[in-house]
């Protein structure tokens, strides 16, 4: 499920005492992505959501004596709460500290790599639009003497587009190295973790990028993620409120009020997650998310019939929606109709072929067919999957002994 957010988009052109003009570009496009990193991009500055915010600063160093004052190297993309980087070049140097580039030559040809790369982005031509942000890089490196947040963020971005997480994370690392206090590169990088599943060093970063920003709303989220997939429903539920409390538009609130009322079914408060979901289901009736939901609640409860009757609403708005399409399964399971839970069971790992738990009901179901060998097999894939899975070996083994007529 994706919730696409337009937060903010402020454009500012100051004019200095010397004329130069310096543009400070704040756009803040957050995505909600739930399983999958949807790219955005803004006319001005790309963003990409669920994790971050774009550069709230961003200076290219002046030339040494130009009269066309050269232009501030445009603002990449923050990763929020659900994605991407902002640049913050130096947020704590003062204008005057900046160095300057030997030449107005340098500062064209570095502008015009870096722009060439902006255009190349806006156009989803990753590996062409890292190439040059790159280059940009060196240029300025080789003409300054050091790199360049922005457009190290530049490249962060491109990277996770990419999907090139270890890369991602290497750029962000040096980007916060370089400044610590850089909120938004705090995000970055801890979306990047979340990314690879480093949960630790995830919620570690979103809580140094909220020091450095108590009301950094896509941080709030992306935390609020982190702690519902470590279980931890209490904080999880502690970070979502603190999201609606900082007035969040009505697609990330419809996501949020979703999201709390996951948690409380993880917690078995079926009755408040009802009270949440219903509330979703207020604001768009054809959210097959939240109709499975409530037929996995209704389903908690003891009715078989609205649990049926709301995982087939589900999947007439979505036929491949996975929640349902097991719901289904497991409850002829539960009924002890193998043949139709294997059917049903079967079209959900179409979907999605990586989930420990339908690959270990499967086994069961195969067992209870006397069909050994795939049922072996199923408990097999369960482990490869989830290598903690003391249930599926001791089936495995029940199994085993069963075919050798132990």
């Amino acid at each position: 499920m994706e919730m696409i957010v337009n937060l903010l988009l402020d454009h500012n052109i100051d004019s200095s005492p010397n004329g130069k003009l310096r543009m400070k570009l704040c756009p803040l496009l957050y995505a909600m992505v739930f399983g999958t990193l949807v790219p955005m991009v803004t006319t001005q500055s790309p963003l990409l959501a669920a994790g971050g915010a774009a550069p709230t600063k961003v200076s290219v160093a002046k030339p040494a004596q130009s009269a066309a004052a050269g232009k501030p190297a445009p603002k990449a993309p923050a990763a929020g709460a659900a994605k991407m980087p902002a640049a913050n070049p130096g947020a704590a140097k003062k204008e005057d500290d900046e160095p300057d580039f030997k030449d107005a030559q340098s500062q064209q040809l570095f502008e015009k790599t870096l722009d060439d790369g902006i255009s190349l982005f806006k156009k989803n031509k990753q590996e062409e639009a890292l190439a040059q942000f790159k280059k940009a890089a060196e240029i300025y490196k080789t003409a300054i003497g050091r790199n360049n947040v922005a457009v190290l963020n530049w490249i962060g971005v491109s990277q996770q587009r990419l999907n090139d997480w270890n890369a991602a994370k290497a750029t962000y690392e040096e980007i916060v190295g370089m400044d610590p206090n850089y909120a938004e590169a705090q995000n970055n990088l801890a979306y990047t973790y979340q990314k690879l599943s480093m949960l630790d060093k995830a919620e570690s970063s979103y809580k140094k990028a909220l020091e450095l920003k108590p009301d950094f709303l896509v941080a709030h989220y992306n935390l609020a993620k982190v702690f519902l997939e470590e279980k931890n429903y209490d904080e999880s539920l502690k970070q979502y409120q603190k999201v609606l409390s900082l007035k969040p538009d009505d697609n990330l609130t419809s996501d949020v009020i979703f999201q709390l009322g996951n948690i409380y079914f993880q917690k078995k408060d079926y009755d408040q997650s009802t009270t949440y979901l219903e509330k979703s289901l207020a604001k768009n009736s054809k959210n097959a998310a939240v109709i499975s939901k409530l037929g996995a609640i209704a389903y908690a409860k003891g009715d078989q019939a609205k649990a049926t009757e709301l995982f087939n609403n589900a999947l007439d708005i979505n036929p491949q929606f996975y929640e349902a399409l097991v719901g289904l399964g497991e409850m002829e399971l539960d009924a002890k109709n193998y043949n139709e839970a294997l059917t049903k069971l079967g079209k959900a790992l179409e979907v999605n072929p990586y989930d420990a738990k339908v690959h270990f009901d499967l086994g069961r179901i195969y067992f209870a067919l006397d069909q050994y060998k795939n049922s072996i097999q199923q408990f097999k894939d369960t482990m490869t999957i989830e290598k903690d899975y003391p249930e599926a070996q001791a089936w495995m083994d029940k199994v085993i002994a069963k075919r050798s007529g132990i």
